[in-house]
């Protein structure tokens, strides 16, 4: 997404949607009179985050220097994303869920996104509540934990901006076995990009997302590994072979990131083709 691409439709849908919404209210004046005010705090946002600035971006009303051309207060700035989050039909908030494929969430991309995530927090920034470029499809479990946190002024190593930031471009998911084949870890291995490699860890320690991946790749390895036993004495099929029918097999529209590395692993672990599977297998009963 370069900085050419800024495209002020999309704010535009989300304020003509609250104007049709909004236009028995009470503050339905100071609105209209107000959105000048959100499309440059979506274009301001935009730059900032195309820069990686975000954490030096402040809120003018947050701040108390609420510019004369924003006729809202805090709190009726937040109350608009209620608005438009009330809306069943044809709401905006329904096209940013669908953003990704198979609405998967932006962050773990392993669960369904059923909420949106404010990316900076509206409750610390009401300026950017209803800002296209600040909401992101979010699984509950991922919005939960990231929470209301927010960076500080110096904080450049923050959470990952799904928006602006490609997972698949910039890292390496990659995973190991320790302990003897006995416990499956993932980790983030990218030496050409320390500051998003520092983000990612970020956001994946915060949100519990290694935890996630291990456990999925835990039960994946007892499931595929059980089935190979089964056929191994029946057909003898090479192990090899039988992984690259599976990691086919589970090959999905979307981008399984720990499934993709798990199998690229397994694929290139030879002795564990040969005796650590049988360990892992004893250590967990299996």
């Amino acid at each position: 997404m370069g900085f050419n691409g800024y495209d002020k439709s999309f704010q535009e849908n989300i304020l003509d949607e609250l104007d049709l919404i909004y236009s028995t209210g009470n503050y339905y004046t100071d609105f209209i009179k107000t959105k000048k005010y959100f499309l440059g705090c979506d274009h301001v946002y935009y730059i900032y985050a195309y820069y990686k600035l975000l954490h030096t971006l402040s809120d003018e009303v947050d701040d108390d220097k609420k510019p004369d051309y924003c006729h809202l207060d805090k709190k009726n700035l937040n109350y608009l994303y209620k608005v438009l989050r009330n809306n069943k039909i044809n709401s905006s908030l329904v096209r940013i869920l669908e953003k990704n494929k198979n609405n998967i969430c932006s962050y773990c991309f392993t669960s369904k996104a059923e909420e949106i995530d404010h990316f900076l927090v509206k409750t610390q920034y009401p300026s950017y509540s209803i800002s296209y470029y600040n909401l992101v499809p979010a699984c509950k479990s991922c919005n939960h934990k990231k929470g209301s946190l927010k960076p500080s002024s110096n904080d450049e190593i923050w959470f990952f901006n799904p928006n602006f930031e490609s997972i698949n471009d910039e890292f390496y998911l990659n995973c190991k076995f320790e302990n003897n084949y006995t416990k499956l870890v993932f980790f983030i291995d990218n030496s050409k990009n320390e500051i998003f490699t520092h983000k990612i860890n970020f956001t994946f320690s915060k949100m519990k997302i290694f935890e996630i991946y291990e456990r999925l790749a835990h039960n994946e390895i007892i499931t595929i590994f059980r089935e190979f036993e089964i056929q191994n004495r029946s057909l003898q099929i090479d192990i090899k072979k039988f992984l690259l029918i599976k990691r086919q097999a589970n090959q999905k529209p979307y981008n399984y990131l720990w499934k993709r590395s798990l199998y690229k692993f397994l694929l290139e672990e030879t002795e564990f083709h040969t005796q650590g599977y049988n360990e892992y297998l004893k250590f967990y009963n299996c």
